[in-house]
Order: C-alpha cells, then structure tokens, then sequence
C-alpha cells in the first residue's frame, strides 16, 4: 500500500492487511445542510472528490468491494473511491448504509424528527439517550443488525477491504459512550472509518474488533452497551 496521505483519515489502528475486513466509511466532504434540508441530492464538493480518490488511489487493489447508501453523496464517495484505486468493482446500493439505514424503522416518522429538531440533535439522541425517538431502532439492535450483515462479505473471501460507505447518522451512534461526555463526543470525519469486523487468519470464527477513526480534538470512549460484548475487547473499551 503506498504512504498515507496527511490530509486523509487515518485507517483504524491496526487494520490487518493479512485478512479480510469490512470498513464503515463516512462519505467524502459534502456542503453545509441547511436547517430543516434532507440533503439527499446533495453532491460531493469537489475537495471531497478528490479526497475519495485520493484513498481509493492509496488503498488501490485491496479494495475487494464496495457497498453504498443509495443517497448521492455517498454514491459520488464510491464511484470515486473505485476511480481512484483504478478497480473494476460493482457499486453495491446498501439500503442498510442509508436511505433509509438501519437506524431507521419508519422513514416519515423519522423525518419528522430531523425537521423539528435537527439532524446533529437527532444523530446524539441516537449515540447517547434511551429510549430511542419514535420511528428510530435502538443503537444497540440496529448495530448488531448492520455487523452482521457486514459479516456476510467476509465468508470465503481473500485478504482485503469490503468498503461500506454510509453516513454520520449510521457511524456515529453504534460507536459512541452512554451517558454523553462532558467534554465533548467523536464526530467521525469525512471519509472517517469504522473497523467494525475481521475474518482470522485460516478461520472463519469472528474476530471481536471495533475501531472508529474520528476527530482528533474530540474525546471517544466505546461503551460495552452499545456494541454486544462479543464483538468489542477489553483493550477497546478506553480511549483509542
């Protein structure tokens, strides 16, 4: 793989290079959502774009597949991550990843949320508040619901990256501490990743693993409730 870029996210710590992994991917750099906007045709700016190919160009072939909320910032985000690492893979649309995501039960209930409220105070009521708003999953079952189908690319597939590129409102609220910080919450980055699952080596047993690559000025914590316990180690349960 070659250097990584500065101005790119890293990788989670420790991402394997031996083995398959699935990656939840934040989509590239979009424009500002107005108050109240849904943002679903809202397009990649054009740093953003660059950015993508950018990490598709510097993960190149170990990018075995890609999978993507169907909203356009998100498609943009993976055509380019598949023009920059020069690969011919098909675009999976994820209705999972996002539109509606699997936070999501009832779409027009939801919505209605985001239109009263706004999406950053409906994306932290989902990280850090029980129970969830009406028309929402609990973070819990919903996180678990997106690992395991996550899992299902791993099976029988060579060492590399099963890339799934999704939104803040899907990345942030599996990841996130229980009761809310008082020094501030990991909002994860444009093109900020998520390591949520491996295959070992020679074995098809699920590695338990979670990594979430975030802003460096805000403080992250995982927290055992949000995530099942089979899937997050000890050694994450601080700080990364």
């Amino acid at each position: 793989m070659k250097p990584w870029p500065s101005e790119l996210p890293r990788l989670p710590a420790a991402t394997p290079i031996d083995r398959p992994v699935a990656l939840l991917l934040r989509h590239a750099e979009r424009p500002p959502l107005a108050p109240g906007e849904h943002g679903t045709d809202l397009a990649l700016t054009a740093h953003g774009r660059r950015c993508a190919e950018l990490l598709g160009a510097t993960l190149g072939p170990r990018i075995l597949s890609i999978s993507t909320s169907p909203v356009r910032r998100c498609r943009e985000t993976a055509e380019a991550l598949r023009r920059g690492a020069n690969i011919e893979v098909d675009i999976v649309d994820d209705h999972l990843l996002g539109d509606p995501g699997v936070f999501v039960l009832d779409p027009e209930l939801a919505w209605t949320h985001w239109q009263t409220i706004g999406h950053e105070a409906v994306v932290e009521h989902m990280a850090y508040e029980d129970p969830p708003l009406p028309g929402l999953a609990p973070a819990h079952s919903a996180a678990l619901k997106l690992v395991q189908h996550m899992h299902l690319a791993l099976r029988d597939s060579p060492a590399g990256l099963h890339v799934f590129v999704t939104h803040d409102a899907v990345l942030l609220p599996g990841h996130t501490p229980c009761p809310r910080p008082a020094t501030g919450h990991a909002w994860p980055a444009f093109l900020g990743s998520c390591r949520p699952l491996e295959r070992q080596r020679h074995s098809h047993r699920l590695l338990p693993s979670i990594a979430l690559t975030r802003s460096t000025t805000k403080e992250f914590r995982h927290d055992p409730h949000r995530i099942p316990a089979l899937l997050l180690p000890p050694e994450l349960h601080g700080p990364l």
